[in-house]
């Protein structure tokens, strides 16, 4: 009994890479959770991961990775150097000694999202959001069940149909700040930073996993 327990209890400790999952997108698998994002391997980079206690073990083709849980989030150790994750009451910093990524949460529906060489702040109202930056202004404003883009690059309207989305004007991927998550990766290991919280409600599923930036 001891060794078919000892047995079980490896086979859970090894995590498996068959198929990604709706956290992180397609082609990555999630490691670990955290409120506002994921810690995930790519999928066809890894050969294995054991878990232990506080710790995820990362076999990629470039090396060995370690997942460390901290009293303040996460650190992701590479042969590049670390990746810190931490998080406070109002703000998610993700820090890999040369780049920053902070989110910063503020009174009246103000998000700011602070990434290398830019920044992008949210600004949520009764019926829409309003995304301003280094690119100009996005405004995004729900019309019953229709949605639309004003921008630089012009007015898109989404109209609502059974199956999705009919487009009139540009394609939202043309529009600034139409990100559903910012990434950063290192050995086959990263962090992703889910951004859909931020964006209007009713623009959430028009954006696909092709809208990650990877930073």
């Amino acid at each position: 009994m001891r060794l078919i327990l000892l047995v079980f209890t490896l086979t859970l400790s090894l995590l498996t890479f068959a198929t990604a999952d709706e956290k992180s997108g397609p082609g990555r698998t999630t490691l670990e959770s955290f409120e506002g994002g994921t810690i995930f391997v790519v999928t066809d980079k890894a050969s294995s991961a054991k878990r232990s206690p506080g710790e995820i073990t990362v076999k990629t083709d470039t090396g060995k990775v370690l997942v460390k849980s901290t009293p303040w989030g996460f650190d992701v150790v590479t042969s590049q150097g670390t990746i810190k994750v931490s998080s406070s009451l109002n703000d998610l910093t993700v820090d890999d000694g040369k780049q920053k990524i902070k989110i910063s949460s503020q009174f009246g529906g103000k998000t700011v999202v602070d990434v290398p060489g830019s920044k992008m702040t949210f600004q949520a109202g009764l019926s829409e959001v309003v995304v301003s930056g280094p690119k100009g202004t996005l405004k995004v404003e729900q019309e019953f069940n229709n949605l639309k883009l004003v921008s630089s690059v012009g007015t898109t309207r989404l109209v609502r149909e059974y199956d999705g989305f009919k487009h009139e004007g540009p394609v939202v991927s043309k529009h600034p700040y139409t990100w559903r998550a910012l990434i950063l990766e290192r050995e086959g290991v990263g962090v992703l930073l889910n951004l859909l919280p931020y964006q209007h409600e009713a623009l959430r599923p028009a954006l696909d996993w092709d809208r990650v930036k990877s930073i």
